[in-house]
């Protein structure tokens, strides 16, 4: 059975068993289709910091900073991955699938 991260550990992945974090850290760049890349379904990086940018109010003509995140670094580059396995979750914990059993798909949004 693949397994991945609890919604805790999506949010705070420094919570995740630091031997599967390093895994799946090492296949984000060396083998992007492995299921160990469902613990990097997070808004966070390496460092534990979120992923975003600040664009400077010289870009935006807003006296504000505006702050984007971005999942550019989630895998598959979307962050729909995330939607894709919250589904599976919601399923799986309610007993209507087993991903032994079944073939699941569907789309992501």
């Amino acid at each position: 059975m693949i397994t991945g991260p609890t919604f805790e550990e999506m949010l705070h992945p420094d919570r995740i068993p630091a031997e599967i974090r390093q895994r799946a850290l090492k296949a984000r760049e060396e083998d992007p289709l492995h299921p160990v890349n469902l613990f990097n379904i997070t808004w966070r990086n390496a460092d534990n910091q979120i992923y975003h940018v600040v664009l400077p109010p010289e870009l935006t003509g807003v006296d504000a900073p505006i702050v984007v995140i971005y999942a550019h670094e989630f895998p598959s580059g979307s962050h729909k991955v995330g939607a894709a396995y919250s589904v599976l979750i919601e399923k799986q914990l309610f007993g209507e699938v087993d991903p032994n059993v079944h073939t699941l798909v569907w789309p992501s949004t």
